[in-house]
């Protein structure tokens, strides 16, 4: 992080950085144009003046100029050890206007950024005036004095690179760094503050408040106001904000007021909520002996594991007997199910003869469409009976089903989006369903007809691509092995390519045409593919012009074999003249047959359109592609059920979590059983939802996946809570998901205090130290940060883990286990006694000394400055408004390299020395979990 940025000082671009200032208060640059003439003699020089716009003539700033406040508008937490600051656009923005009244490092602004109490200060609105004002009522006892503004102003560049080369990035594209303005008041505690920026100069003063300009006795760069005289002063200001301070607690004291819940009120924050079973709504009659069970919850206690049912056995039945009859439908109950509903329903013994003339009004069988053979049973255990006959997971199941009716629509939206999708997805499977038909048909009629040698030939083309495929009887008897291509297999047999060509029949064909009966030469016929006797000699006769042409070439050729002998035609007639033998090459052919192959041909391109289908559809089950026809797709809603549980019903993620006490962190386990059966009755509920609103659904879908908020894109479904229901075999809290395949409970750790609210999203992880007792800041394993996380109001989070307790909980791991919490990095913050180097870096909270569950921190030594970072406000002055004065030097800590504040300072030494290293807190396991 240090060679992450760098501070400078100032920055002024282009010609203003030379310019003077005038008598009228605007700057000046001068240049010298040479002038050059055709006559000796008359070359010259012209003096030009370039006269910028000056603070005068200023009357307001573009808002898209001004990147932030900090702190942003409306915050009432804003800690007082820290300080405000806005931030430009353009880098040279607090320079470029500002005239030549400080030392040449140190250029003084021509803005600056005030902070004041509501007691400080009329607002005055507009009236005439170009730009908003304010009326501050004593300039000495509320604004900073104006000399010290130098060390208010300063550049930042985002750059690793070290400080030659990030200085010449800066002149090369000063638009990749920006500038900010300090307000290094010590503001006070529980206090409202606004902060204004308002120009430095009186012109500026002036202009803005749309009044003539200053007089001449005043000078062009007389400031706006003196606090050396006081009283009240009217400024316009160009931007505003404001916020109120806390209680005067940092970030850093925050974290070491933190401490473990101990195990009394780990306890009752985890106290269950029972309900009782003696009077189901549904039941006329009731089950006094029912008593009562504990309601289960998103969260549990470390170790939790939900036991048997306490439901009574004859509860049971007779809520099977009421589901069963609801999944039946057309069939109806048996004689024993249908006496049983009768008792429970009417007291009586005998159920009533027209008890199936009106439909079933009763509770709804979570999941059954699902099953293969959906009946519940009583004498079995398996999920369908945990959810929909135990009172504890039908809640949740309903509860699931609930927080879909309060979304529904905005859920419809989502799946109608992807209907698209779907509809041309089955119309192209539609497609190339009727392809299919009309290949088979075409095949069967046209081409499996064919002589085997023929189709050969017009499957050409598509012999290199039509293979054997496993269990193809076509081709198995002639040593055709699957996976070789018909293409292949002719040319492992040795048949020339030409066999299977239509372009050799064209020529075959042209041959045969001249060649008139009669007798002639006797030569061997070239053997058909799949003919075995291919050894039967033929007689082909010649015509005339076929003979005639083959004495030319012959004769063409012997001409030139005596023209290579011979010199300028003579020949020597003593000698014979013999031509070179032609040389042939013989090919081994092995015979096979061509029916096999023709089989082949004709299975594969059966084939293609379900090729085809396989290739431009994907996520078809093999079931699915094997069966063939349009798909029945559930759209995919990846929404964190966990938001609309917690806006329905919070104290379903724990019974007592808003009891939870302040500045506190527990430690728990994610309850699968509860989180199962609330996902089954969401699906539930949206494919009922779908099927009412005509998506093309089965009804067997998933199409919520995701319980926890893991900020993730919609199309990872490798980070799933649950996965396809179908595939359920285990009982609730034992299934296995993308996420978690092994079925574990995830660790969630709860954080209530401001601490919160101040991080807003802190950096948390788990560390495995390399030594028992000690944190490592880089241990040799890798942190474990957190999957997902959330917010039930703005002093209280949550932060789950992918890591089971037992995992930390080992003999070999619990000794160097730690919980870490920290401040983003990124965001860079500015003020004073925020505590040594040391605390910020390894802030290690034990339980020593503060009583069971508390814990302590390492807090700063008292005495001389060691370090830059441990700058306080007694280390600096303030003047009467409390603002720290600039012109000060402090001599440079024993232990820092850097001299921040010597005679060389300047605004980025100095802001340098305000910024504020992240702070981070560490929560040793060991002990969390004991007595638990």
């Amino acid at each position: 992080m240090p060679n992450a940025f760098r501070f400078f000082p100032n920055l002024r671009l282009g010609a203003v950085a030379e310019a003077e200032v005038a008598d009228d208060g605007r700057l000046v640059a001068r240049f010298e144009v040479d002038i050059a003439s055709d006559r000796a003699g008359e070359d010259t020089s012209v003096p030009i003046d370039a006269r910028f716009r000056g603070p005068g003539d200023v009357i307001g700033i573009n808002p898209d100029e001004i990147a932030r406040f900090e702190p942003p508008l409306g915050v009432t937490d804003f800690e007082p050890d820290y300080f405000p600051f806005v931030e430009f656009r353009a880098p040279d923005l607090p320079w470029r206007f500002a005239l030549g009244d400080g030392d040449h490092d140190r250029p003084a602004p021509w803005l600056v950024l005030i902070a004041l109490r509501d007691d400080e200060f009329q607002a005055l609105g507009r009236g005439t005036a170009p730009c908003l004002r304010v009326q501050v009522h004593d300039a000495a006892a509320s604004l900073p004095p104006l000399a010290d503004r130098w060390a208010f102003a300063h550049v930042q560049l985002n750059s690793p690179q070290d400080e030659a080369a990030a200085t010449q990035a800066l002149r090369d594209d000063p638009d990749q760094a920006f500038a900010r303005l300090l307000c290094p008041r010590k503001l006070a505690p529980l206090t409202r503050y606004s902060l204004f920026v308002v120009p430095a100069f009186e012109t500026g003063r002036r202009a803005g408040l749309g009044l003539d300009p200053a007089p001449d006795d005043a000078g062009p760069a007389a400031l706006a106001w003196d606090t050396g005289q006081g009283g009240p002063v009217t400024l316009p200001f160009y931007a505003s904000s404001s916020f109120r301070t806390d209680e005067g607690l940092n970030l850093e004291a925050l974290l070491e007021q933190l401490r473990s819940l101990d195990d009394t009120e780990a306890d009752r924050l985890a106290e269950a909520e029972p309900f009782r079973l003696d009077h189901p709504g549904y039941f006329r009659r009731a089950f006094p002996k029912a008593g009562e069970t504990d309601a289960e919850k998103a969260l549990m206690p470390t170790g939790h594991r939900a036991g048997p049912s306490d439901a009574p056995e004859a509860m049971q039945a007779a809520m099977a007997a009421v589901l069963n009859q609801v999944i039946d439908g057309e069939t109806g109950p048996t004689r024993e199910e249908e006496a049983l509903l009768a008792r429970h329903l009417t007291g009586e013994d005998t159920a009533e003869d027209d008890a199936d003339e009106d439909p079933l009004v009763a509770f709804p069988p979570y999941g059954f469409g699902y099953l293969d053979a959906p009946r519940l049973r009583t004498d079995v255990a398996r999920w369908v009976e945990m959810v929909n006959l135990d009172p504890r997971f039908r809640v949740a199941a309903q509860l699931g089903a609930a927080c879909i009716r309060d979304h529904q629509e905005e859920l419809m939206q989502a799946a109608w989006r992807q209907y698209p999708e779907i509809v041309e997805t089955n119309r192209l499977l539609h497609r190339l369903e009727t392809a299919a038909v009309l290949v088979a048909r075409t095949n069967a009629r046209r081409f499996a007809k064919l002589p085997p040698d023929v189709g050969l030939v017009l499957a050409e083309p598509f012999t290199p691509y039509a293979r054997r495929q496993d269990g193809m009887a076509a081709g198995a008897g002639i040593g055709f092995e699957a996976g070789t291509s018909v293409g292949g297999f002719l040319a492992e047999s040795g048949a020339p390519p030409a066999y299977a060509s239509r372009d050799l029949r064209r020529v075959g064909a042209r041959v045969q045409t001249c060649n008139p009966a009669g007798a002639g030469l006797a030569l061997r016929a070239p053997a058909i593919p799949g003919a075995r006797d291919a050894t039967a000699a033929g007689t082909v006769r010649k015509c005339s012009r076929l003979r005639e042409v083959e004495r030319h070439i012959a004769g063409r050729d012997r001409r030139i074999a005596l023209d290579r002998l011979g010199q300028g035609g003579a020949l020597r007639q003593t000698q014979e003249t013999r031509l070179p033998a032609r040389r042939s090459i013989a090919v081994r052919v092995t015979t096979f047959e061509t029916a096999p192959l023709r089989d082949v041909l004709v299975q594969r391109l059966d084939a293609l359109p379900g090729l085809k289908a396989a290739f431009r559809v994907t996520g078809r089950s093999q079931a699915e592609a094997e069966a063939g026809g349009i798909l029945y797709r559930a759209p995919r809603l990846p929404v964190p059920l966990v938001e609309y549980m917690i806006a329905r019903e919070p104290s379903a993620l724990m019974a007592g979590v808003r009891d939870m006490p302040d500045n506190t962190v527990a430690f728990f386990e994610e309850n699968r059983a509860f989180i199962e059966a609330l996902m089954l009755g969401a699906n539930h509920e949206m494919n009922g939802e779908l099927r009412w609103r005509g998506f093309p659904t089965d009804m067997r879908g998933t199409p919520l996946t995701r319980f926890w908020n893991r900020g993730l894109p919609d199309h990872q479904a490798a980070h799933d809570d649950i996965g396809p229901i179908t595939d359920w075999q285990k009982l609730l809290g034992q299934q296995s998901s993308p996420v978690n395949p092994n079925g574990n409970a995830n660790l969630v750790v709860l954080i209530k205090g401001a601490v919160v609210r101040k991080l807003d999203e802190p950096i948390l992880r788990i560390d495995i130290s390399d030594e028992d007792g000690v944190w490592t800041p880089k241990p040799k394993r890798a942190p474990t940060l957190p999957s997902f996380s959330g917010k039930l109001s703005p002093t209280l989070a949550y932060y789950g883990f992918d890591i089971g307790l037992d995992f930390l909980t080992d003999p070999s791991r619990i000794d160097r286990a730690f919980f870490v919490i920290m401040e983003p990095a990124g965001r860079l913050r500015f003020g004073l006694d925020v505590g040594s180097l040391s605390v910020r870096r390894m802030r290690v909270l034990d339980r020593q000394g503060a009583g069971p569950g508390g814990l302590t921190a390492e807090t700063r030594n008292p005495g001389r400055l060691e370090d830059w970072d441990e700058l306080g406000f007694a280390d600096l002055h303030r003047g009467p408004s409390d603002y720290i004065v600039s012109d000060q030097t402090l001599r440079k800590p024993a232990g820092s390299d850097l001299d921040l504040w010597g005679l060389e300072r300047n605004s980025a030494t100095i802001a340098r020395s305000y910024w504020q290293k992240p702070v981070a807190a560490v929560v040793p396991f060991k002990g969390v979990f004991d007595g638990r």
